[in-house]
Parts: structure tokens; sequence; C-alpha cells
């Protein structure tokens, strides 16, 4: 896992909007698109409902975000645990 697709993750929780979060950071949306979309394919489940309104977190989403701010700061919290925690019950 990258710590700019944590980063955008972190974002997209706060703004729950792809185009926000790509003005934000200043990278396109398509640029967090494919974060998400990587770290989505890394953890082996779907962390945002994508729809018109926004972006909506999973219960993956959720059990995510508790790891992902530890992951930013270096932590050794570790990329496997959540992952497979995340798999579980996803």
């Amino acid at each position: 896992m990258q710590l700019d697709h944590i980063e955008t993750f972190l974002d997209i929780m706060e703004s729950r909007n792809f185009n926000r979060t790509a003005d934000r950071l200043g990278v396109t949306q398509s640029t967090v698109s494919t974060r998400i979309r990587n770290l989505e394919q890394a953890i082996g489940s779907e962390l945002f409902l994508r729809g018109r309104a926004g972006a909506e977190p999973t219960a993956a989403g959720r059990r995510f975000e508790a790891y992902a701010p530890a992951m930013t700061f270096g932590h050794s919290t570790g990329s496997r645990a959540p992952c497979a925690s995340l798999r579980r019950s996803g």
C-alpha cells in the first residue's frame, strides 16, 4: 500500500466526494479513482459505494478507517492485519 493511496482514502472519508478530494489534493479525479481502486485491490474489498450523491463508505471502508491514520504515521500496525480483517467480513 502506498502512502498517497491511504491519504486519498482518508480525504474521501472526510469529503465524501472524489472530485472534492481531487481538488484538495491537486490531482485529477481519475487519479483519485485509480488510487482507491488500487487500494481496494490490495485490501481485497470495496471501500466506497460511488454514486451521484458522492462516496459512501462500505462496512469495510469504515473498518479500514480505524487503521489508516496509524499507517500514515508509520506505526507498525502492518498492512496485512487490516486486510485480513476486511476480507473476513467485507
